[in-house]
């Protein structure tokens, strides 16, 4: 990443910033979704969540690079047509009222999740007790 940097213009940085700050905004209405749907999950099966920084900013790091890369690759029109398109579509869709629907539907999302969490152990249950063992030597 530092070689990668190191070749960039105060331009291409400022190109990058702008694209990030598109993305940043894209994962903040996609978030505000993903709280509303699991508003009523318990506290218990989000803990693992919290402490993932380090794969935020290795995600970053590799938008990053690929920004750079297809931007020097000519694809930069592309790059400016698709993401802010994309943005448009995810303001619209993600929208005060979606945010309600799935809010009031949360409880039955979960409900959802835990069945289907359910039916996967169950259906892999006999496969897993079914499989060889490794002898280790």
């Amino acid at each position: 990443m530092k070689e990668t940097l190191r070749h960039c213009t105060v331009e291409d940085l400022k190109i990058i910033e702008r694209d990030l700050g598109i993305l940043r905004e894209i994962v903040f209405h996609i978030g505000r979704m993903v709280k509303a749907m699991a508003s009523v999950v318990p506290a218990d099966f989000t803990k693992g969540f919290t402490d993932k920084w380090h794969a935020l900013f290795f995600v970053g790091r590799m938008c990053i690079l690929a920004d750079l890369s297809l931007r020097r690759s000519g694809h930069g029109d592309w790059i400016d047509k698709n993401l802010q398109l994309g943005l448009d579509v995810i303001r619209e869709v993600c929208n005060e009222e979606r945010e309600a629907e799935l809010r009031a539907n949360s409880p039955q999302l979960f409900a959802d999740m835990q069945t289907s969490m359910e039916e996967l152990k169950r259906t892999l249950a006999p496969r897993s007790a079914a499989a060889p063992q490794r002898r280790v030597s």
